[in-house]
């Protein structure tokens, strides 16, 4: 719904097009122009179309165009609505379930980082239960619930970058639960469900 409003190319020219912006993508989330790829709490994201439809770093929204009862909700709280799968975190809206959590964790480089086993998951992910929080990419996640549904949303990109190849739009249905406009496949929880 939402997210097929976005335009390519938004977050793809944040950086100047000489300038690898790599290691900080990695940490933070961003596109790098000199290597064509991004990066999505940690994850590597080769297609520019999937990277700006999983857009990282959310929108400013009026939240008043959301008359939804439980999008108002999720305003309040910093939730989601599932029905019309947008969350919210301090205003800015995330159009998937994977940048909605990564919004809500915090990035921490490694240096900051003084558990071993922490700092070991921020090289990929995983929970640390001294600690208790864990970790996709440099993201630290509270919540363990959360954590885990940002783990399989996680996957989902995963497999959608394997997509992406053959088809952006199918890619980006895949992340959205949503309609390939040229295959006409539809996608829940990443995988195929229905062809029209």
């Amino acid at each position: 719904m939402l997210a097929s409003a976005l335009l390519f190319g938004q977050a793809t020219l944040v950086a100047p097009p000489d300038v690898c912006v790599c290691a900080a993508d990695r940490l933070k989330g961003g596109w790098c122009r000199v290597h064509q790829m991004g990066y999505v709490g940690g994850i590597a994201v080769h297609s520019g179309w999937l990277f700006d439809t999983i857009d990282p770093h959310g929108h400013d929204v009026d939240v008043t165009m959301f008359p939804c009862p439980a999008c108002q909700r999720a305003v309040a709280t910093d939730g989601m609505c599932r029905e019309h799968k947008v969350g919210f975190v301090g205003g800015r809206a995330y159009f998937s379930v994977l940048t909605h959590h990564l919004a809500k964790g915090t990035v921490r480089a490694p240096a900051e980082i003084s558990c071993a086993r922490c700092r070991a998951n921020a090289r990929g992910h995983g929970w640390c239960d001294r600690c208790k929080v864990g970790m996709l990419g440099a993201t630290t996640l509270h919540d363990r619930a959360e954590y885990e549904e940002a783990i399989h949303a996680a996957e989902v990109l995963q497999a959608a970058d394997r997509v992406a190849a053959r088809c952006d739009r199918c890619a980006a249905a895949m992340v959205t639960d949503t309609i390939c406009p040229v295959h006409l496949i539809t996608y829940k929880d990443g995988k195929a469900v229905a062809r029209s």
